[in-house]
């Protein structure tokens, strides 16, 4: 049992910043004698859909920003590097803001000094806001979209630090309270430094560390240990993270998580991450909140929610679900509006392009395979029209089912932001949201908690029996008969080394036992269903059928109807 008090807002002057809105369409410059940072940045923003200049000297900017308001389409805003071979940024700052045809245009700072007493001199040559180097993008996206937003308003004289920003002041998402249930965490990093700032992160967060220092070592440890999650260097001698995470994944038949530790944010190094077979990737140099909020994506079972004093909500924020199962949409549904959302659901790709012509949504779920037009077809047909101006952009998130690189890379390319994993779990979902929405803390006074410790996701299986209502207890037992069925298949299929059909029925495993929150039996399964694709795939003549985990199966099914009878008598 809980209740909840909404947090005072801070007195007297009221809080500028808003949910970071659409960047499409905006006009950015972008200065920077260093070329990669340049490109780093510019890649970042037409990503987002900004259209972006990189210019390297500073003596040509002026030229550009005249040449730009002369062919009608101005710069809206540049972002400039402080010291630079030929003007620094502040002495640019100036000559820009005293030149009558581009005076107008919005300027960020970008400098590698933290001093705070450079702030005013920022200012007063005429920028809006700066930012420290190394560039962070999700502070570059934040930056650029609060100062537009404020400028559009008509606060002309606005001046924002990365201080400012609300995650800073608030802890948007409570990161640095993070802490978990004693994951056990491989850190594969032959850098001392990152090696002993990850160490104290993970450790005070309540994790078990066990450190390595290159990609054969990760291999090794990884044969001999089962580990919750996996913390990955892409550059380290001997054997890199990418060939390392290769080989665990496809050889030593691992399926914990691998995050990728890499120096480089280019949309080749993401593709190239998740074809090794890593599940999502993290720039150095490593941030606690970063860091912290990943594994609480990829580990949602392991955050001690003991240790929040905090919840979050997302209130009044619009999000269409376009889901084809009636169960999913509704269970995903009650985790949407207990979080505070306004949801829509379509029941496919069509009807989802009908939605979003006739209401602004914030954020949309996707899912991926459904009849009539499936998820991406449907991403692309929304994405033309944002780019035809019919519609403004929606950040786009896959739910899927599927957790292989091929699949994750298919999403990204179709024009989708991001992909979260079904069944949904609120801990992930609240991470998803908190990455495109802004949201609402409020102080939670735990009066008496129940914690449920098995197998099964509390959240998932009341769901499930909220919706089932009187059939519930039926619905139970019709799930124990089926299971029993489909495991004597399943040694049928073993017996006769039909590889086929193992693949189907841990695939059809996976998805029942995740919809009534069975994660155990759902979690192996899905072990199972990604060691059987490997092998269909690659069309190996001598089929490895791996009977630990069919035991495992089984040994979970047994654990998982112990419950369900307890749940139902």
């Amino acid at each position: 049992m809980e209740y909840a008090l909404a947090l005072e807002k801070d007195a007297p002057s009221p809080n500028p910043f808003k949910k970071i809105n659409n960047l499409k369409g905006l006009r950015c410059l972008i200065v920077d004698d260093i070329q990669l940072n340049g490109e780093l940045a510019k890649q970042h923003l037409e990503s987002l859909g900004v259209e972006c200049v990189f210019e390297q000297h500073s003596s040509n900017v002026i030229t550009l920003l005249e040449n730009a308001v002369t062919g009608k389409k101005p710069f809206d805003i540049s972002v400039i590097d402080y010291l630079m071979p030929h003007i620094n940024g502040d002495i640019l700052a100036k000559t820009i803001k005293t030149t009558e045809s581009i005076r107008d245009t919005v300027l960020i700072m970008l400098t590698s000094s933290t001093r705070t007493s450079y702030t005013n001199c920022f200012k007063d040559a005429g920028f809006n806001g700066y930012l420290t180097k190394p560039l962070k993008f999700g502070e570059l996206e934040e930056m650029v979209s609060f100062v537009w937003d404020n400028i559009m308003e008509g606060n002309n004289n606005i001046f924002i630090t990365v201080d400012d920003f609300p995650s800073r002041k608030t802890g948007s998402l409570g990161d640095s309270a993070l802490h978990f249930k004693k994951p056990s965490i491989l850190l594969a990093e032959d850098n001392r430094v990152n090696q002993g700032l990850a160490i104290e992160i993970l450790e005070t967060a309540g994790c078990i560390v066990d450190v390595v220092t290159n990609g054969k070592q990760a291999v090794s440890r990884t044969n001999e240990t089962a580990f919750d999650l996996i913390l990955m260097d892409c550059m380290m001698p001997e054997m890199d993270g990418f060939e390392a995470s290769r080989t665990i994944t496809e050889k030593n038949n691992s399926d914990a998580p691998i995050i990728a530790l890499t120096g480089n944010a280019t949309k080749d190094d993401r593709e190239r991450c998740l074809e090794s077979g890593m599940s999502d990737y993290l720039t150095k140099p490593i941030r606690k909140n970063e860091l912290l909020r990943t594994i609480a994506k990829w580990l949602p079972d392991f955050v001690d929610t003991e240790c929040h004093q905090e919840k979050i909500m997302f209130s009044n924020y619009k999000v269409l679900l376009v889901e084809d199962n009636r169960i999913n949409a509704a269970m995903a549904e009650e985790m949407l509006n207990d979080l505070g959302l306004l949801v829509t659901i379509a029941k496919n790709g069509v009807e989802a392009i009908e939605a979003v012509q006739k209401i602004k949504f914030d954020l949309i779920f996707m899912d991926c395979m459904m009849p009539i037009m499936g998820g991406i077809e449907a991403t692309q047909e929304i994405r033309k029209l944002e780019q035809n101006n019919t519609i403004k952009y929606c950040p786009i998130v896959a739910l899927t089912a599927n957790a292989m690189a091929s699949d994750k890379k298919a999403c990204l390319d179709g024009g989708i932001d991001d992909f979260i994993a079904k069944p949904l779990k609120k801990n992930v979902l609240k991470s998803m949201l908190g990455k495109f929405l802004k949201p609402t803390i409020i102080k939670v006074h735990k009066v008496e908690e129940e914690t449920v410790k098995n197998s099964f996701d509390p959240d998932v299986l009341k769901s499930y029996k909220h919706i089932m209502g009187d059939k519930f207890e039926h619905s139970i037992k019709h799930f124990i008969e089926d299971f029993n069925i489909m495991f004597s298949k399943l040694d049928s299929a073993y017996r006769n080394k039909n590889i086929n059909e193992i693949h189907y029925i841990a695939h059809t495993i996976k998805s029942t036992s995740a919809t009534i929150g069975a994660m155990d039996l759902s979690d192996i399964a899905l072990r199972l269903e990604k060691e059987t694709k490997i092998q269909i795939e690659k069309e190996q003549d001598k089929v490895i059928l791996p009977e630990h985990i069919i035991d495992h199966l089984k040994l979970a099914f047994d654990s998982t109807e112990q419950h369900l009878q307890k749940v139902i008598h």
